[in-house]
C-alpha cells in the first residue's frame, strides 16, 4: 500500500453486530485509529480542532496511482474522529462509526422546578433538573406517573427531548400503591382545558394529548399506570399485496405476480400491465366501507417501470381526491381535492432501490364507502391514453386506513388487519432517532416489522444515550443497528440476526495463504453465555414492570400476591432439551431480556431463539485480502455486519454448503487485510 509520507499508518477499524464476538445483547459503537507523522511539529495545530466531525479514507489500487484520479478513489470508511493522542513524532486519530453520534443523552430536557401555583407543568422544588420521562411503544407495565403540579394534583409520563408533552393513546390501567384508582373516563382536549376542569372526586381525568392526568382526592402512595403509546390502526384493503386477486378491480389493465424485488427484500412486487385500449384509463381499485365523513389515507409502494408515471387517488360517490406522482423524479403534485372532500394532502417517501411511498389524505363527507384507486400514466402525465398491452409499473403494499396521519404498513390477507404498526420495535427505534432528525434506511424497516412485527413498551426516565434506548427496542427483537457505513443518504439501517438464507453477498471461494503474511483463518469460542456451547433451556423476559415496588410502597389487601408482580417482568421458557445436556453437561441456560409487550408474540420470540440458543455456534475470523472487488456484492454494496457470506475452510466443519453470518469487520490498512468475524451454526 503506498499513501502520503506524513500518514504513517492508515490505521485500523473494528465494528461488530453487538459486542466482540457476541450474537445478541448490547450493541456497540466501533472503534478504530490512524496515526499521522508528525516529528517536524507541522500538525501540532490538530489539538485545537474541532472533534465529532466526519472522516473519510479513500484508497486507490492501481500499478500507477498517480494515473488514478481521485473520483475514481474507492471510499473505505466514513466515520467520526473522536479525539486524538499523540507524542513527539506522531498523532493518532482515534475514529468511531457513526453509531458514536448516538452516545448522547437521549433526554436532553429536565423540570424546571417552577410550577409552585395552580399554573405549569415544571413540577417543584424536588424535581428541578430531574430528567423528564418519556414512553414509547404499547403494553407498558406499570410506569410511574410524575407529580408536575402539586397544586392541580397533575401527573405526567412523556415529554419530548424538548421538554413538550408526547401523545399517548391511552391508559389501560391506574393504580396508587398496586390497588386500582378509578378512571373517570373524561379526557379534555388540553392541558388548559384539564386545569379548569372539575374532576370527580375518587377519579382521575385525562389529557392524552398532552400525557397528563389529574387526580381528585388523596394519592397516598406512588401512582402507577399502564399505557399504550401509539393507536391501533386498521388497513381495511384487503390482499394489501395481491393484486391479482378478486378483491381488486381492474379496468383495462393485469397483474403479473411476483415481477420484481419488493421493498422489503423479497421478490414479491406485482407488475400493473395496461391493456392497449386507446384513449383509456388503466387503473386498479378497491372499494372498503368506512365511517362517513372520517378522515382517511391511502397509500401503495411504486416503482417505475416502462410507465414513470402514475395516479393515486380515494374516491367516493360524494368526491375524491388525487396526487399524480413521477416515479423518476421522485415527486409528486400537491392534494387535488374534489366534490365534497377536503384537506388533500400528498406525501412521498423514498424507500431505496427505486421504490417510493405515495400516499393521499383527505377528509371524506357522506359517503360509507371508498374506494383506493392507483391508475398508470403516460409520458406526460396524462391518465387517459393509448395503452400498447406491455407497458406498467410495479406496485406492493396497498393501505387504506381512517385517519389523518400515514402510518406503518400493515399487510392483509382476507380480512382487515389492526395494529399498533407505530409501536413496533422498528418502528419504535425510528421514531426515536427521527426525534434526533437522524435516518433508518426505509427498506431496512419494512425488512424488519415482516420478519418481526412485535409491539415494544419503554420507559425511559434518566440519563439514557440515544444508543442505550433504540437498542432496548431493537435487541427484543434480536435486532441490530449499524452505519450505512458508505451511504451519504441514510445514517442508518437495521436488521435482525438470522439464519442465512438465500444468495450470499459474497463467496470467498477456497482457503489459500495469502502472501507475505501469517494470517490464516481461526476457530474461536464466541463471548455469549456458554461460549458456543448450546443451550439446553432458553428463557426470555417480557413486559418489563417499569416501577419496582415492595410491600411499604403497595396498599390495600394481597400484598404478597402484588408485591411479586410489581417486582418481576413477566416470562416464557422452553421445557429444556435433555439431549443437549447429555452430551454437554455443563451446557448453559440461555436467559433474553426484552421489552416486548405481550406474551404471543414473545412466545414467537422465544421459539426462534431457543432453535438458535440450543445448536453448537462456531466462529471463524476469516483474513481476506484487500483489492478493489473483496468487500463487493454484485449490486455495488460493500459486504457489511449482519450480511450471509460463503468460505470454504475444508476444516472444523467449515464449507462451502454452509453459509456465514458476519458478526464482526476488523480492518489492518497497512496490512490490506480485512478480518471478518463470521458464525456458523449447524442445523440453525
Amino acid at each position: 500500500m503506498a499513501f502520503q509520507p506524513f500518514l504513517f499508518d492508515p490505521g485500523e477499524m473494528n465494528r461488530s453486530l453487538f459486542g466482540q464476538g457476541t450474537t445478541s445483547g448490547r450493541i456497540t459503537i466501533g472503534i478504530g485509529d490512524l496515526v499521522l507523522g508528525n516529528d517536524d511539529g507541522r500538525l501540532d495545530a490538530m489539538k485545537a480542532h474541532g472533534y465529532g466531525r466526519q472522516l473519510r479514507l479513500k484508497s486507490i489500487t492501481a500499478i500507477d496511482p498517480q494515473a488514478v484520479p481521485y473520483n475514481q478513489a474507492i471510499t473505505r470508511f466514513i466515520g467520526i474522529v473522536d479525539h486524538i493522542v499523540a507524542d513527539a513524532d506522531e498523532i493518532t486519530l482515534v475514529i468511531r462509526d457513526e453509531l458514536k453520534r448516538l452516545d448522547r443523552l437521549f433526554q436532553e430536557s429536565s423540570f424546571l422546578g417552577t410550577s409552585t401555583g395552580p399554573t405549569g407543568i415544571e413540577g417543584d422544588e424536588a424535581l428541578e433538573a430531574v430528567r423528564k420521562p418519556s414512553c414509547w411503544g404499547a403494553g407498558l407495565r406499570n410506569v410511574p406517573l410524575t407529580l408536575v403540579n402539586f397544586s392541580r394534583e397533575c401527573f405526567g409520563w412523556s415529554f419530548d427531548k424538548d421538554g413538550n408533552p408526547r401523545r399517548t393513546d391511552g391508559i389501560t390501567a391506574l393504580r396508587n400503591g398496586g390497588a386500582t384508582y378509578a378512571l373517570s373516563l373524561v379526557d379534555h382536549v388540553d392541558q388548559a382545558t384539564l386545569f379548569g376542569a372539575s374532576v370527580t372526586s375518587g377519579t382521575a381525568d385525562t389529557c392524552l394529548a398532552e400525557s397528563l392526568l389529574r387526580t381528585a382526592g388523596s394519592v397516598s402512595a406512588g401512582l402507577t399506570a399502564d399505557i399504550d403509546v401509539e393507536p391501533e390502526v386498521t388497513n381495511l384493503a384487503l390482499r394489501s399485496a395481491e393484486f391479482g386477486d378478486a378483491a381488486w378491480t381492474k379496468v383495462r389493465a393485469t397483474i403479473t405476480a411476483d415481477a420484481a424485488l419488493a421493498p422489503d427484500g423479497l421478490t414479491t412486487a406485482d407488475k400493473l400491465v395496461e391493456d392497449s385500449t386507446a384513449a383509456a384509463t388503466h387503473v386498479i381499485d378497491q372499494a372498503v366501507a368506512i365511517t362517513p365523513a372520517a378522515a382517511v389515507a391511502g397509500s401503495v409502494y411504486l416503482l417505475a417501470g416502462e410507465r414513470t408515471r402514475a395516479r393515486v387517488s380515494i374516491t367516493g360517490t360524494s368526491g375524491s381526491a388525487h396526487t399524480d406522482v413521477d416515479l423518476v423524479a421522485g415527486t409528486v403534485s400537491a392534494g387535488t381535492a374534489s366534490g365534497a372532500y377536503s384537506g388533500a394532502i400528498a406525501e412521498i417517501e423514498p424507500v431505496g432501490d427505486g421504490w417510493y411511498r405515495v400516499s393521499i389524505l383527505a377528509t371524506t363527507a357522506a359517503d360509507s364507502a371508498i374506494s383506493l384507486q392507483i391508475e398508470l400514466a403516460d409520458g406526460a402525465g396524462a391518465i387517459s391514453y393509448d395503452g400498447d398491452g406491455v407497458s406498467g409499473a410495479f406496485i406492493r403494499g396497498a393501505m387504506l386506513i381512517e385517519g389523518a396521519a400515514v402510518q406503518p404498513y400493515i399487510p392483509t390477507e382476507g380480512v382487515a388487519v389492526t395494529r399498533r404498526a407505530s409501536a413496533t420495535a422498528a418502528r419504535v427505534a425510528e421514531a426515536m432517532l427521527k426525534e434526533h432528525g437522524l435516518l433508518i434506511r426505509p427498506a431496512s424497516l419494512l425488512e424488519l416489522d415482516r420478519k418481526a412485527p412485535y409491539v415494544v413498551g419503554i420507559y425511559l426516565n434518566g440519563d439514557e444515550t440515544i444508543l442505550q434506548a433504540v437498542s432496548r427496542a431493537l435487541t427484543s427483537v434480536g435486532a441490530h443497528l449499524i452505519d450505512d457505513e458508505l451511504s451519504d443518504v441514510w445514517t442508518y439501517q437495521v436488521g435482525r440476526f438470522e439464519a442465512p438464507s438465500g444468495v450470499p453477498v459474497k463467496d470467498f471461494g477456497s482457503w489459500e495463504p495469502i502472501d507475505d503474511s501469517a494470517a490464516a483463518p481461526e476457530l474461536l469460542a464466541t463471548d455469549d453465555e456458554g461460549r458456543g456451547v448450546p443451550a439446553w433451556k432458553t428463557t426470555l423476559y417480557y413486559s418489563p414492570n417499569q416501577e419496582v415496588q415492595n410491600k411499604d410502597a403497595l396498599t390495600g389487601s394481597s400484598l404478597d400476591e402484588r408485591e411479586k408482580w410489581s417486582r418481576e417482568s413477566l416470562s416464557v421458557d422452553t421445557a429444556g432439551d435433555t439431549a443437549v445436556l447429555a452430551k454437554h453437561p455443563n451446557a448453559p441456560s440461555a436467559e433474553h431480556r426484552t421489552f416486548l409487550a405481550y406474551k404471543a408474540d414473545a412466545e414467537t420470540e422465544l421459539a426462534r431463539r431457543a432453535a438458535f440458543d440450543k445448536v453448537e455456534k462456531r466462529r471463524v475470523r476469516l483474513p481476506v485480502h484487500v483489492d478493489r472487488s473483496l468487500r463487493t456484492d454484485l449490486d455495488g454494496r460493500q459486504v457489511n455486519l449482519g450480511n450471509h457470506v460463503r468460505f470454504d475452510w475444508g476444516r472444523y466443519g467449515v464449507d462451502s454448503t454452509k453459509p456465514l453470518v458476519v458478526i464482526g469487520v476488523s480492518e489492518e490498512r497497512a496490512q490490506e487485510l480485512v478480518f471478518f468475524d463470521v458464525i456458523n451454526a449447524d442445523h440453525w
